[in-house]
């Protein structure tokens, strides 16, 4: 797979857990399970893309949240 390929397989899995989350109401644990698992994927394919690009794994040391979570 090309890194564009990559790209638009993130954005199609990205779609697809937009469409979960507006399908229902917030409480849906189905609806939840389906966004988490779109999320895992676009990850997934993320790191593979990023590995493609650069040759080189993930420096988990550069992963870092841009900012808390907010507890709900």
């Amino acid at each position: 797979m090309t890194t564009l390929q990559y790209i638009l397989s993130i954005l199609g899995i990205a779609l697809g857990a937009a469409q979960g989350l507006a399908g229902g109401p917030g409480g849906n644990v189905q609806n939840a399970l389906s966004v988490a698992q779109a999320l895992e994927k676009i990850i997934q394919s993320a790191l593979t893309a990023y590995q493609q690009h650069t040759g080189q794994p993930i420096d988990p040391e550069l992963l870092k949240p841009m900012q808390g979570i907010a507890q709900v």
